[in-house]
């Protein structure tokens, strides 16, 4: 296998690293990390090629995949005055890092709410890894401040 090394248990080190994730996430489920994602239309008929439904009369609604929560390690940044064209600003953020697992569950998120602040979700970096294991870090802004 591309990347294995004899001796290496990407099993053991993946729950390894999501029990250290666990230790220090909040103890209080509401504030731990939740990834929400965007909506969606559903039409109730058949479409075409660029999601046109062919019927006139076809309805549509807005249907929001459910949020979910994966273990995570969350790297918080405070508001630092940077100077910018537009005077001193810099927003809040967050890089969330996540395991190959767990990234295919959050990768396609809008935002983060932790601890009760939405984060927009702005980047993700290229992937770092050990071995077997896929290591991802995604960056967010706070909302209220963007």
């Amino acid at each position: 296998m591309a990347g294995s090394s004899p001796g290496f248990d990407a099993t053991a080190f993946r729950d390894a690293i999501s029990s250290a994730m666990k230790m220090g996430a909040s103890p209080i489920e509401g504030e731990r990390a939740t990834f929400h994602f965007p909506a969606q239309l559903v039409y109730n008929g058949s479409m075409d090629g660029d999601a046109v439904p062919f019927d006139p009369a076809a309805t549509v609604v807005s249907s929001e995949p459910p949020a979910v929560q994966v273990d995570c390690a969350i790297e918080y940044f405070d508001a630092e005055a940077q100077p910018t064209a537009f005077g001193m600003m810099s927003p809040t953020r967050i890089a969330v890092t996540v395991l190959d697992v767990d990234y295919e569950r959050v990768k396609d998120c809008s935002y983060v709410v932790v601890g009760g602040d939405r984060y927009d979700y702005r980047r993700t970096e290229p992937p770092n890894g050990l071995f077997d294991v896929g290591v991802y870090t995604l960056h967010f802004l706070s909302q209220s401040e963007t």
